[in-house]
């Protein structure tokens, strides 16, 4: 019976946490750092589990591919459980992706009745000894600033932008001020370009960024990237990178700041059932 752990109990699938696509924000979920559900197969002896973490919007399997329980009851779990809890979030579609190749096949037989996308994402990672490539913001109009208590503080700024971008990935402000770090541009004293962490475990950051619309294709992401890598890597962090195959922006800006590719994998993606479906 696939049952859901309470967040006191995410540390029971810890010995789940390997294989050769495991994502960051699984482990980030799992190390209580952002927030997250986590579904198993056994609650007392978990060898199978899907993870979702809030940021992302997605779901990711791990663990035993041949789990009877949980192959035979995943379907049904997903349209009579979690379908319900995710439209209520606004999401209409079961987005997933696993920690190990040895899932391709098991994905494609378990959920051979759905109508599924198969789209590629690209891992990227740059360890904390690496050398940081210098770029300098040289206009009189911007502001770069470290996010940090003093200015999330200060009543003369606009930190709208700021805010929102920590929110979408961390429960509180407080939160990601006791564990993350970011950098943000200003524009006459309005938040316009942010850079914050957005992923973490003991060991890696992950960052994601935002830019104003009116603000962009300037070159902005550069500088707040930058600013973010050296504080991650001073910090003694290493950094993650994880964008889709076809987000040549995404891409060209993480090889821009010498990311290295360290593996792809397939996200899934399906509708959850209507409500013509459901009746």
């Amino acid at each position: 019976m696939i049952s859901e752990l309470s967040q006191e109990e995410f540390h029971k699938i810890d010995h789940l946490l390997h294989g050769d696509r495991l994502n960051l924000e699984i482990e980030a979920v799992v190390a209580g750092f952002n927030p997250g559900w986590i579904f198993v197969d056994d609650i007392q002896n978990p060898q199978t589990a899907l993870v979702w973490s809030k940021g992302i919007e997605g779901f990711y399997l791990l663990g035993q591919t041949d789990s009877q329980t949980f192959n035979a009851e995943i379907n049904s779990f997903v349209d009579e459980n979690i379908a319900p809890r995710a439209k209520a979030l606004g999401l209409n579609d079961f987005e997933f992706s696993a920690t190990s190749s040895a899932w391709d096949q098991a994905i494609l037989k378990i959920f051979e009745s759905r109508d599924m996308i198969i789209t590629t994402q690209l891992v990227f990672e740059k360890t904390a000894n690496s050398t940081l490539t210098d770029f300098t913001l040289n206009h009189p109009d911007y502001r770069l600033h470290h996010v940090n208590s003093a200015l999330l503080t200060d009543s003369s700024l606009d930190h709208q932008l700021l805010e929102s971008a920590i929110l979408e990935w961390w429960d509180s402000i407080e939160s990601f001020m006791e564990n993350g770090i970011g950098a943000a541009i200003y524009y006459k004293n309005q938040a316009i370009c942010t850079c914050v962490t957005s992923f973490m475990n003991q060991t890696t950051m992950e960052s994601h960024i935002q830019t104003a619309p009116l603000h962009r294709k300037k070159g902005l992401a550069t500088y707040a990237v930058q600013a973010f890598m050296k504080t991650a890597l001073e910090q003694g962090f290493n950094l993650y990178w994880d964008c889709m195959e076809s987000n040549l922006g995404s891409r060209a800006l993480a090889n821009k700041m010498n990311y290295h590719l360290q593996f792809t994998y397939p996200l899934y993606e399906f509708a959850f059932p209507t409500g013509d479906e459901d009746e």
